[in-house]
């Protein structure tokens, strides 16, 4: 029918049912209307939506594929970008902030190792 949406089914897991433990980890684009975190492509998406829309805004993210598209995008567009770590203005450098957000990988290996 014309004007008609069509709606979007999504694949909703079976939980089972008995007492064992199992940890299935669904991930991709498909899934994202589930999930809190963006899929990366997603986030470069998100990242051209907020330098063409060609006006001065804040952005929220901890995602490296958000940051690192943004800060380039501004640079190719001649767009000033200004990154704050924990509040603090880090410039267009996003090295600290990489660093800070590389955190986790020393924190999974203390947890690995420590198994």
């Amino acid at each position: 029918m014309p004007g008609k949406v069509k709606m979007v089914e999504y694949f909703v897991p079976k939980i089972k049912e008995d007492d064992s433990v199992k940890i299935e980890v669904y991930t991709g684009e498909t899934i994202e209307y589930y999930c809190i975190s963006r899929h990366p492509v997603s986030e470069v998406k998100k990242a051209k939506d907020v330098i063409d829309s060609n006006k001065s805004t804040k952005c929220y993210s901890n995602s490296s594929d958000f940051i690192s598209s943004i800060k380039y995008l501004a640079e190719q567009n001649n767009i000033e970008i200004e990154f704050f770590l924990n509040n603090i203005s880090v410039g267009s450098d996003i090295e600290p902030i990489f660093a800070d957000l590389n955190r986790s990988f020393d924190l999974m290996k203390s947890l690995i190792n420590n198994v």
